[in-house]
């Protein structure tokens, strides 16, 4: 089957986790074949579910939401939009969602548990040039890697960057310990070299937030996240030659952690090679 492969121009943080796991899935997910595949092939709806909880966070910021009338009408908004988004691209299996995806009625609780009990920010002060507020753009000086933080809000140190998962954060490593998902903390840690680059400043922070309102702090130094920036660019250059060169397949990294969930797999060439010889 050909396929027809587009050159990537930009690489976001919430990107890079996938794609340097396996740079061809990254961009075979892109290709028109592949986006007709999934379209046909998606079950659960929890991306669906997952957008409209991160625009009732934003609303939050601005608007009270502990009120449950004001909750739904916000909820019922997005849920709309959203609905009518799923309609549109012919994921009409999806609709409706509260009848259709995974989790839905507990998400929703849970959310309006959070938002009801979530305490005030601090005021972001006016006049600073700093990206304070909810669905920030990030750029690094480049411009080829960039990505939209949820909220950069002001901490009792400084500015903080807040990434809100609805899904589990931890996961067992190779000890059976509990650690935060590697590529949800390199996500942050990009965030944090971007709003370095953008604005000459280091946040003092990085957190993952789930819906119970936990907090989950992400460590970091400025050399590391430099340098994961780099290796960000330079990932992206790479999947670029390889389209250039006409070539993507040689980016490919079949595995079983790689290809155990990959929902462009019947695509893959790469991946069914591999197969064959396991």
């Amino acid at each position: 089957m050909s396929l027809t492969f587009s050159t990537p121009t930009r690489l976001s943080p919430s990107q890079y986790g996938r794609a340097l796991a396996c740079p061809y899935q990254f961009l075979l997910a892109k290709t028109p074949e592949a986006q007709v595949l999934v379209g046909t092939m998606s079950s659960g709806g929890a991306a669906a579910v997952g957008t409209i909880v991160h625009g009732m966070l934003e609303r939050a910021v601005t608007t009270d939401l502990s009120i449950p009338t004001a909750f739904e009408t916000a909820w019922q908004q997005l849920l709309t939009h959203q609905e009518a988004r799923l309609l549109k691209d012919g994921s009409t299996h999806l609709v409706p969602l509260a009848f259709r995806a995974r989790g839905y009625a507990v998400t929703k609780l849970l959310l309006r548990w959070y938002l009801a009990n979530k305490p005030m920010p601090i005021p972001a002060p006016s006049g600073t040039g700093l990206p304070f507020g909810p669905e920030q753009r990030l750029t690094d000086l480049s411009g080829c890697i960039s990505g939209i933080a949820d909220f950069i809000r002001l901490g009792t140190d400084g500015p903080e960057i807040v990434d809100y998962k609805t899904g589990p954060i931890f996961q067992l490593n190779a000890n059976a310990e509990a650690e935060i998902k590697p590529a949800y903390a390199q996500q942050l840690q990009l965030y944090a070299a971007l709003f370095y680059e953008q604005a000459g400043c280091w946040p003092t922070r990085l957190l993952l937030v789930d819906l119970a309102g936990n907090e989950h702090e992400v460590g970091f130094t400025e050399s590391a996240c430099l340098q994961l920036l780099d290796e960000a660019r330079h990932l992206l250059a790479q999947m670029q030659s390889a389209v250039a060169a006409g070539n993507p397949e040689s980016m490919a990294a079949p595995g079983i952690e790689q290809c155990r969930f990959c929902q462009v797999r019947p695509l893959c060439g790469p991946f069914e090679a591999w197969s064959t010889q396991i």
